[in-house]
């Protein structure tokens, strides 16, 4: 654990880092998104433990390094205090705690080549701030080097579910700024589905298993073939079908590979959103409702935002790790470019109302903790001829509500009937011909 350190001793130590003078040493500062700093910090952590010595200073000062060294050559430093601490999340479910301001000197004990290496968290500018001083005799550029491409793949991100967001920024009254915009990335915690929960068509899961899942489990030997390993998908229908459902699915699947989930003011961030997922391949991007942004050109109000998108994947080699899934209501609206270009989208599938043996499959599985002796699924099925999955989910619940209600106080043993399922189907048709009575996805009409 690094401990706060005085003015002086700091001092004393960027003064020792250079045999020759402070002055004689060259600075070298790369600037990050603000999400890059838990990455960085370790890839530092990693590099000093290769030296034999490492001094560090948890501190907190506003100036740059070269200044700081220039004073401690010249002149009384800047007095320090403790830097401040930031609580990160690094995992779905654990965090750490560094320093925002943190100073390491290392070097070798056969070596006078000391190398300062410092690390802050601009919280104004929602950015990391890398700064490393070498000697005249050493070379920063291949340490920098180093530090990212260790910082990428160790990276806290990587293979893991991670929603991204996008902040756009205030300014008060005079038009000064007073948060600047910035893309928000978060673990996330939506449930995935496992196998036993999936109850889709299997020419869907098939098609699914094939350019997705099994694309990513066997790049390699796709790529000697001259196959190439990135590849677009587009779910489409009406809604409560299931899309949504299959994203999920792909990302319980694929836990060796980053999935990224883009929704909302995210969607307009399409570089950073791609500059991500190359630093984290093998990766898959989620974007759900598509055409709320990439409509067609004719009627679309982000025409830059989509000629970004397509832009990316054109720009995607074939040897690049990345697939593309996205998800539609509405694919009439979908930009045709996009939609029908193999190699931006290389696989339309339709998620449409479940077939009579999907839907016996999926009641099955929606009351598997329920007491369904009395149940005669075969006329549930005819029933709900043309529903939604998530009509047939909403059934349930609500069949189990009304059974409910046969309970006497103080027992808690529940029979499912078939009438209470059809007091529930009565009660959801209620003016199911007028537009309120599809809120629920009775009949899914292409």
């Amino acid at each position: 654990m690094a401990l706060f350190r005085s003015q002086s001793q700091l001092d004393s130590a960027l003064r020792n880092a250079a045999r020759s003078g402070l002055p004689g040493m060259t600075v070298h500062v790369e600037t990050l998104p603000g999400y890059r700093f838990v990455d960085i910090y370790r890839a530092i952590e990693g590099f000093c433990q290769s030296h034999d010595y490492t001094e560090e200073f948890d501190c907190q000062n506003p100036w740059d390094l070269s200044t700081i060294m220039f004073q401690a050559n010249h002149t009384q430093g800047y007095p320090l205090q403790p830097a401040a601490k930031t609580i990160w999340d690094i995992g779905p479910d654990s965090t750490e705690t560094l320093p925002q301001d943190h100073f390491w000197v290392t070097y070798n004990g056969d070596s006078n080549q000391r190398i300062v290496l410092r690390l802050r968290c601009d919280d104004f500018q929602k950015s990391s701030i890398l700064e490393l001083a070498i000697g005249p005799d050493g070379d920063g550029d291949p340490v920098m080097r180093r530090l990212m491409k260790d910082s990428k793949k160790t990276s806290i991100h990587r293979n893991q579910i991670i929603s991204l967001g996008f902040y756009s920024g205030t300014r008060e009254e005079y038009g000064d700024v007073e948060k600047v915009e910035h893309l928000t990335v978060a673990f996330s915690d939506i449930e995935t589905v496992d196998d036993e929960n999936i109850v889709l068509d299997d020419d869907q899961k098939r098609l699914l298993q094939r350019n997705v899942i099994d694309l990513s489990a066997r790049r390699d030997i796709l790529k000697k073939h001259g196959v190439p390993t990135r590849r677009g998908i587009l779910l489409y229908g009406p809604p409560g079908t299931g899309k949504t459902f299959a994203c999920r699915h792909i990302c319980h699947q694929m836990t060796d590979t980053t999935r990224i989930l883009l929704t909302g003011s995210a969607l307009g961030q399409i570089g950073a959103v791609f500059g991500l997922a190359r630093m984290l391949q093998p990766a898959v991007v989620f974007i759900e409702d598509a055409d709320l942004m990439f409509t067609s050109r004719d009627i679309n109000l982000y025409s830059s935002t989509l000629g970004e998108l397509m832009d990316q994947l054109d720009g995607l080699t074939p040897d690049e790790k990345i697939s593309v899934v996205m998800t539609t209501n509405a694919i009439d609206r979908m930009e045709a470019a996009l939609k029908d270009r193999p190699g931006r989208i290389s696989q339309c599938i339709y998620m449409g109302a479940p077939s009579d043996d999907l839907r016996k499959r999926f009641l099955r599985h929606q009351l598997r903790d329920q007491n369904t002796a009395e149940l005669n699924f075969d006329k549930l099925v005819r029933a709900s001829d043309g529903v939604t999955h998530a009509f047939l989910k909403e059934w349930s619940f609500r069949a189990i509500q009304i059974a409910t209600e046969r309970l006497c106080s103080g027992t808690d043993v529940l029979t499912l009937l078939n009438n209470d399922f059809s007091e529930a189907l009565d009660e959801m048709q209620t003016d199911a011909q007028d537009p309120a009575g599809r809120i629920v996805g009775f009949r899914a009409t292409p």
